[in-house]
């Protein structure tokens, strides 16, 4: 069964428990309501490390999915080690390490944002 994630703007409460609530209470008793606090990023140097977190994520989700394509392999019986199904898990490794070498060279220390005046 999937889960979706669904995204609620201009509820106004006082924290986060009454928000909940008051979001559940709005669904019914089926739906959880979990809320997490986001706080915009106020400056440029905030928004670039925003971006450099989300390519830190983004590198640990396609290292797990080499990780998981390379046991895959690693487990498929002696006869269809040549096969196929081989070839295709080969080729998607070597698609998700390439990945990974671009998302590796991002560099954005280098950005120094000048002051407004």
């Amino acid at each position: 069964m999937a889960t979706y994630k669904v995204v609620i703007t201009g509820v106004d409460a006082k924290n986060i428990r009454s928000l909940e609530k008051k979001i559940g209470g709005c669904l019914g008793e089926e739906f959880k309501a979990q809320v997490t606090k986001q706080n915009p990023a106020r400056s440029r140097a905030d928004q670039l490390a925003e971006a450099e977190s989300s390519v830190d994520d983004a590198k640990s989700t396609v290292e797990g999915l080499r990780d998981e394509l390379q046991e895959w392999l690693d487990g498929l019986p002696e006869n269809l080690q040549s096969g196929s199904k081989a070839d295709e898990l080969n080729d998607a490794i070597s698609e998700l390490e390439s990945i990974l070498d671009s998302l590796e060279s991002v560099e954005m220390s280098s950005v120094s944002f000048p002051g407004m005046y």
